[in-house]
């Protein structure tokens, strides 16, 4: 079924017209060159664009993000499963956060040779030794990535796909502007070629981080209280003031929104010592946002972060979220019995049972132990079966193919320790036109493969471990070629694409 599906899609229809002949070719270069610029014209329209320049804080030019032509075909079965996995993935962190013993222990080795991870293990201890939380409400914003594995294990010759979690990002996670706008060009070029939109999912991701953001700050319950966003002041994306902008339009421009980078909010914010509260410029903070990952913290950079964590402030995220966002506690939380540690209720057993489907399978390398050593041999002779991992995120750090190889024969114990090996995920092939900037030429029909991000929020009070709110909406699908490794869309392997569900 699925292959009739991919033979009869659109794209391939589009794609077989391409061979049928010279005459046929140049009509079909005419439409589909006039279908890019179409798309091209929509998403500056849609402010689907971001600062040409990266050398200078100002650009006043702006280029198109890349993305797709048309929406991808995706099993509608494994997106459903990871809307309805979403809630119970963020309660699932809320609850990792909130315990300082699995996270210090797991962390321990990784903090032996990753400079941040290190630091932020030292942050969260001094905070955790306070003798009162000045603010026990947390805002879990987060973004849970997928693909659609084909399983090749299952002892048939049937195709049998699979839900499985790349990662979980917890904050600093980036493109739900971008989701939004995609979706939108999509419809449009669907229109274009006389496809219904029916199989093309709504899509508010951006509304849901701006609920979240706009929830806690409504959880603070002080209509002047201002929100702080931590971002670089050179960066490319745009979409950061689309969400700003989203969120003051919930407020009904109630809400005033101060953007600092980590070294300014050292300088600026003043954390007040009769009660905890934090100030900017007098004006009381309900939130702090992070829109950006601190890599190597400099001492400014810590005692900033020490300041806000401190404060009545509602962080997002928390130290100790971010930390639990790191690649160690991800393999660590699919050893067994582990997931029944945070979820020790009956009634959560199926809920621990979904969670589980969704890991691949991950191996520590913190011990050498006749298993492990194992699976290290096997990943140095068979490295195109595994990713290594470092913790740091950012994306761009993993390690493939022979470099995999390279690394287990050269790391260190205690180096080794900081990074995680993952089975290589074999995700659905399907084809797409890529349509990026400064390319003259008409793009070409490529094999793609595509990762999968939900959207969701979750409010929480640490004090007594009550859920406020739990809710998700949204997603975006990010697309790469075939035989690329990184996705990323700033270093220039992925695009943004849409789920087409059949």
């Amino acid at each position: 079924m699925l292959q009739i599906f991919l033979t009869i899609s659109f794209l391939l229809i589009i794609g077989s017209a391409i061979s049928n002949g010279t005459d046929e070719v140049k009509r079909l270069e005419i439409s589909l060159r006039d279908l890019v610029d179409d798309a091209i014209n929509w998403a500056h329209h849609i402010g689907m664009a971001w600062r040409a320049d990266k050398k200078f804080p100002r650009s006043d030019t702006c280029v198109f993000v890349p993305f797709t032509l048309f929406p991808s075909p995706f099993p509608r079965k494994i997106y459903n499963e990871a809307l309805e996995i979403q809630k119970a993935m963020q309660l699932l962190y809320f609850r990792v956060s909130n315990d300082f013993d699995f996270l210090t222990k797991t962390l321990e080795p990784v903090a032996a040779t990753d400079v941040t991870i290190q630091s932020w293990l030292k942050l969260y201890r001094e905070v955790h030794n306070q003798p009162i939380i000045s603010q026990p409400l947390t805002l879990v914003l987060t973004r849970s990535d997928y693909m659609c594995h084909l399983n090749k294990s299952n002892g048939t010759d049937e195709e049998e796909y699979q839900l499985k979690q790349v990662e979980l990002n917890i904050g600093q996670m980036g493109g739900p502007a971008i989701a939004n706008r995609t979706t939108t060009i999509h419809r449009q070029m669907l229109a274009k070629v006389g496809y219904e939109a029916a199989n093309l999912p709504a899509n508010d991701a951006e509304g849901i981080v701006a609920k979240g953001l706009y929830q806690a700050w409504l959880a603070f319950r002080d209509n002047d209280a201002i929100v702080v966003v931590v971002a670089g002041r050179a960066d490319r994306n745009i979409e950061q003031f689309q969400l700003e902008l989203r969120l003051e339009q919930l407020s009904k421009n109630k809400i005033q929104i101060v953007k600092l980078s980590i070294f300014e909010c050292d300088d600026q914010l003043f954390l007040d010592p009769k009660d905890n509260s934090l100030r900017y410029n007098g004006h009381l903070v309900a939130v702090v946002y992070y829109k950006t990952i601190i890599v190597n913290p400099a001492q400014k950079s810590y005692n900033a972060r020490l300041k806000i964590e401190k404060s009545t402030a509602i962080k997002s995220p928390t130290i100790s979220l971010e930390l639990a966002c790191a690649k160690k506690v991800q393999q660590a939380l699919s050893e067994p019995g582990v997931l029944e540690h945070f979820f020790p209720e009956p009634e959560y057993a199926q809920m621990v049972k979904n969670i589980r489907k969704t890991f691949a399978k991950m191996w520590r390398l913190d011990q050498e132990d006749d298993a492990i050593m194992k699976i290290i041999s096997d990943a140095i002779e068979n490295p195109g079966n595994y990713v290594l991992k470092p913790s740091q995120e950012g994306g761009g750090n993993n390690f493939w193919n022979e470099e995999i190889a390279e690394k287990l024969r050269t790391f260190k114990p205690n180096k080794r320790a900081a990074h995680i090996l993952m089975e290589r995920l074999r995700p659905l092939v399907v084809k797409n036109f890529m349509v990026r900037p400064y390319v003259k030429e008409v793009p070409q029909l490529s094999n793609i493969v595509s990762e999968l991000s939900i959207y969701g929020y979750l409010l929480g009070n640490s004090n007594n471990m009550a859920v406020l709110r739990n809710e998700r909406d949204g997603y975006m699908l990010r697309s790469k070629r075939e035989d690329a490794t990184e996705g990323g869309i700033h270093s220039g392997g992925g695009v943004h694409d849409s789920p087409y569900l059949f």
